[in-house]
């Protein structure tokens, strides 16, 4: 999943993990040591992630929090396994009908943990060998490539246009608003939290190879958090930005509003 030359794929499916990414959550533990990880906005405005593991597992992962409308969409194409804390009956019925094979901490299954010093809801912490091990026969293979990488440098396909940038400061909401900036030594992105470096929890400056950003439209759902606040649905099925158009005899109107909201990074 990350590109990488290795004598043999792991045989193991990947494991998509439902983090959070507030303040009060950081610094997360096995962030670094994710294959992919998406940031998406819910409620409130704040950003969470699904951290995708594959190639290397690490001992502990979490906070690890509720799932959302979206995710299925983000982790069906893996065909593994899910972990969340928990979450709405019908987010979590979608996750098992999108094909995945989901573990839960509010239903007793075996990995999850709380942990101090953070309070509940913070404090849920995974140890992703037992769900492996729970993994059925149907979960069980390694995931499809996600992604087409070119063999070596230089070889790539792909046209690069615009200005090489040293940096990305994304505004996902006015409480989410993420940058990264390049190094050009390591030849990674370091990742920075309104300004502050971010870490994991051992310390590790958090950075990814790649990022990509995409702009999404984000829809308020039916559903509603416990302090009443709307449960913002990412549409991750689009054709992406393009000249607005209207059919023949349509009346006129502008296009809705569209932000960057979902960054996958890896």
């Amino acid at each position: 999943m990350t590109g990488l030359p290795v004598a043999a794929v792991e045989a193991r499916p990947a494991l998509a993990v439902k983090i959070e990414n507030p303040p009060i959550a950081r610094p997360q533990a096995g962030l670094t040591e994710a294959d992919i990880v998406w940031e998406q906005v819910v409620e409130g405005g704040t950003s969470r992630f699904v951290a995708v593991y594959q190639s290397r597992l690490p001992a502990s992962i979490g906070p690890v929090r509720s799932t959302r409308p979206m995710d299925p969409a983000i982790a069906a194409p893996l065909h593994g396994l899910f972990a969340t804390s928990g979450g709405q009956g019908q987010y979590l019925s979608a996750v098992v009908d999108s094909g995945l094979q989901l573990f839960s901490f509010d239903a007793g299954d075996d990995g999850f943990a709380r942990q101090g010093p953070r309070q509940a809801p913070h404090n849920v912490y995974l140890d992703p060998a037992p769900l492996l091990a729970a993994a059925d026969a149907d979960h069980r293979a390694a995931p499809a490539a996600q992604f087409g990488y070119a063999p070596t440098a230089g070889t790539q396909t792909t046209v690069a246009q615009g200005t090489a940038a040293s940096g990305l400061d994304l505004r996902l909401s006015p409480e989410a608003t993420p940058s990264w900036t390049w190094d050009p030594v390591g030849r990674t992105w370091a990742r920075s939290e309104s300004g502050t470096p971010a870490t994991a929890a051992d310390g590790a400056r958090v950075t990814a190879t790649n990022v990509v950003v995409l702009r999404v439209e984000v829809v308020a759902t039916d559903a509603v958090d416990p302090a009443g606040n709307a449960v913002p649905e990412t549409l991750l099925a689009g054709r992406g930005e393009r000249p607005w158009w209207r059919p023949p005899g349509a009346p006129c109107r502008p296009p809705g509003p569209r932000a960057p909201t979902a960054t996958p990074w890896c």
